[in-house]
């Protein structure tokens, strides 16, 4: 079976632990860049922004408490 991740598969040769299958399943249940801004809208943050880095592997969530 082949890993759904490639991180999967490096951390694989790397360790032999289940973390990185846990990531990689985790990864997909993580909701998407709108939805975050979302739920941060619906806790009163304001000014929302979210930057794009490491090619979308990771998201910085920025919003404002008024």
């Amino acid at each position: 079976m082949l890993p759904q991740h490639p991180y999967t598969l490096i951390g694989n040769l790397v360790s032999s632990s289940g973390a990185y299958h846990y990531l990689a399943s985790s990864i997909g249940d993580f909701p998407e860049p709108e939805q975050v801004k979302k739920l941060m809208f619906s806790a009163g943050l304001k000014g929302i922004r979210a930057f794009k880095l490491t090619f979308g592997i990771v998201y910085l969530y920025l919003g404002k408490r008024e």
